[in-house]
This record gives C-alpha cells, structure tokens and sequence, in this order.
C-alpha cells in the first residue's frame, strides 16, 4: 500500500509536459497606433506625427524583439484529451498527401536592416537621373520629399523647388533615412518568412512590395498633399521603388543564413 502511494506521489510531484507557444503582445497594437499619429500629423499638426514616429519605432523593435528565438514564447502545459475515433482517412482521387517542410536555416532580420540601407543608397540614383533629365536640377527630388512633412512647401513654384535649400535637404535626409530603415525591417521580417527561393524572394522584394507601396504613396498623398501628388512624376517614382527593392532583396539573398534553434523540449 505505501508503495502505491509513494508511486502516485512521485507522479503527482513530476512537472507536467508543456508546449512552447507565442506569447500574447502588444506591440502589434503599439505599432498601429504610432502609424495612424504619424498619418494624423501629416494632415493637421506636426506633434502628432512626432509623437508617431516614437510610437512607431518603440513598437516595431518591441515586436521584432519577440520575434527571436525563444523571447516570445511561453511554457502552455499539454493536457491529456481522449483519443477521437475517426472512420478513416478520406481519399480524394488524383491528389497526393504532401507533408509540410519546415526551414531549418532563415536570413536574419538584419539583413534586411543592411538591404534597407543598400536599397537607400540605390534609390536616389533614378530620382536624380529623371531630375537632371527633366531639367529640374539634383535638388528637386529631395525638396518634393520634404514636402510629406512641410505641406506649405508646395506653394513654392518649381524655380523655387529647383534650388538648394539647407533646411529642406537635412528634413530630405532625415525622412528617406527613417522610411529607407523602416522598411529594411519589414523586409527583414516578411522577407525570412518566404520560401528558400531566391526567385521568389524577388519578385516579392523587387516588384510586389514596391508595387504595393507605390500605391499606397499615390492614394496617401492624393489625400494629404494633392499639390505634392501633381508634382511627382510617377513612373520615376515607381523605378526609384524598384531599384530599392531589387538592392534590399539581393541583400538580403547574399546574407549568411542562420539556423533556426529548436524549441525547447523538443525531440
């Protein structure tokens, strides 16, 4: 009898099988919230978009944060359900059962960080070249730029726009460097997420995303800044969002992979 009893206590004291599994967070939220400020500002008052921006940085490497190994998870106890009785499997003519292939290696999200940064570096070279073209002069691009925070500047005329301004080429600077940033990291956190295929890594670098992000420029700025929407010149705008998706997806394609550790308790 007391040996039984000692058994169960033994069985009793043993910590139960647990599961690794994503932790609730907020940072999703966070996120959300500094992008609708900045959006706000933009159209009334620049403390919003300020206000935005933070919240837009904090959330985003919060939520990065917990996307390492084993910094957003949670020990969920497994509980012992009876076995369900299933009259077999179907079988549907012609279709083969598959299993799914995890990746054991990714690109980390720094490479998409350091194609951000490449992509930055790449982008102006097709925004001047049209510029030079067009005979606007080198300093038109990066003035139409600073116009997404100075609404004012586009009742300049475009002699004026054509000409060095201090002040608008360092708010220029500020805001390519910040979107040039904070896109890398997208990419470094959709871009891992793909298959191990460099072709398709591509076309979703190079092509869809930039596509995607043409459009939502072109619907914002109609919004905001119609006169600023006019000025642009859109196909010039579409090969400059090209050449920075093309120059952060090979980034991130020539980037070591890293391994992906197994969870813990895992077989």
């Amino acid at each position: 009898m007391s040996e039984a009893k000692s058994e169960k206590e033994a069985t009793e004291s043993r910590p139960a099988e647990t599961i690794e599994m994503p932790r609730s967070t907020v940072w999703p939220l966070v996120l959300s919230v500094g992008i609708a400020l900045l959006m706000v500002g933009i159209a009334t008052n620049l403390v919003f978009s300020v206000v935005g921006i933070v919240l837009l940085f904090v959330g985003l490497g919060g939520w990065i944060g917990e996307l390492r190994p084993h910094h957003g998870e949670e020990r969920i106890p497994i509980v012992d359900v009876p076995p369900i009785e299933f009259a077999g499997p179907a079988k549907v003519e012609g279709v083969r059962r598959a299993r799914l292939r995890l990746p054991t290696t990714i690109h980390p999200i720094s490479a998409g960080v350091r194609g951000g940064i490449v992509g930055g570096l790449l982008m102006p070279i097709p925004a001047a070249a049209w510029s030079i073209w067009a005979g606007h002069g080198i300093w038109y691009p990066i003035n139409l730029l600073a116009g997404l925070v100075m609404p004012d500047l586009t009742d300049l005329s475009a002699a004026n726009l054509e000409q060095f301004h201090p002040t608008y080429l360092v708010i220029g600077i500020i805001i390519h460097v910040l979107m040039s940033l904070v896109i890398g990291l997208v990419y470094g956190v959709l871009l891992p997420t793909l298959p191990s295929n460099n072709v398709g890594i591509i076309i979703a670098g190079g092509i869809v995303l930039p596509m995607i992000w043409t459009g939502l420029c072109h619907g914002w700025m109609g919004i905001v800044n119609p006169l600023l929407a006019d000025r642009v010149e859109w196909p010039w705008f579409v090969v400059s969002q090209v050449v920075f998706g093309l120059g952060a997806s090979i980034t991130v394609i020539l980037s070591e992979r890293v391994s992906i550790p197994p969870a813990e308790g895992d077989a």
